[in-house]
């Protein structure tokens, strides 16, 4: 089926709700519990100064998080590096190009990060190898980075990283409704050298904001060759990041929704 989340509106006209989803829904969280996550495996990757991972994020549901609607709360103590909640491959056959709805309602602490993973995988099964996107509390930034390996860890990289700026997250923001993102998404699917594009759209009170990474073709310590080379990346996931000493509290999203398309 066609598939439009409810916060996008519908119905004809060109609007631009209407054109914002096209495809068939793969996957919706069922906003009853966190069944379809792989809670007993969260993935980590170190900071781009190589600190962590460190620190505990424990995921939990929460029936009445944000204005009475059930949200994923993703609870950070004194984190420093990055944690992902992927969902379960049996719950999600991804396709090579898919479309991601992201809907964020709470960032509790200033420089914590909600994470948006569009595709990875796990490397060495405990850390998450490939895109990261982040929106930032306390500020106006997200954008995108990616994790390679750094002698046997996964780290944070930056040489390509987009940062458009967005509506400032306080406490303002998060009473008209957080955030509310698309990712537009041809993942790594084995290629090598390695092949991927992700777009990313946020719509938010006052405007549309617009930004893209491309394949890096980067050398030495920031390059993902031989890292992607041949590796399918057929993870998403959702997580928490900080980037500086070790922060706590809470990331709630209220949906993760995503799409087949062609």
């Amino acid at each position: 089926m066609t598939y439009l989340p409810s916060s996008f509106g519908g119905g004809g006209g060109g609007g631009a709700g209407a054109a914002w989803f096209v495809g068939d829904q793969i996957f919706a969280w069922n906003k009853a519990d966190l069944s379809q996550f792989d809670t007993g495996n969260l993935l980590v990757f170190e900071e781009t100064g190589a600190g962590g991972p460190s620190g505990v994020m424990t995921p939990a549901y929460v029936a009445s998080g944000y204005k009475g609607e059930p949200v994923i709360r993703l609870n950070a103590n004194t984190i420093l590096g990055g944690s992902v909640l992927p969902i379960l491959g049996a719950e999600l056959a991804l396709p090579k190009r898919y479309s991601i709805y992201v809907h964020i309602v709470g960032i509790t602490t200033t420089s914590l990060s909600a994470l948006v993973c569009p595709f990875g995988n796990a490397a060495a099964g405990t850390q998450w190898r490939g895109i990261t996107w982040k929106r930032t509390g306390g500020g106006t930034n997200r954008d995108f980075e990616l994790t390679t390996d750094a002698t046997g860890m996964q780290r944070l990289r930056t040489p390509f990283a987009f940062t458009p700026s967005a509506d400032t997250w306080n406490s303002t923001h998060e009473g008209r409704g957080g955030s509310i993102f698309r990712f537009d998404c041809l993942r790594q699917n084995g290629a090598a050298a390695n092949d991927w594009y992700v777009r990313n759209v946020g719509r938010e009170t006052s405007f549309n904001d617009l930004g893209s990474l491309g394949r890096p073709d980067a050398t030495g310590g920031n390059d993902t060759s031989p890292d992607w080379d041949n590796q399918d990346m057929d993870l998403v996931g959702i997580g928490v990041l900080s980037e500086t000493s070790g922060r706590s509290g809470d990331i709630d999203f209220l949906d993760i929704q995503i799409f087949a398309t062609t």
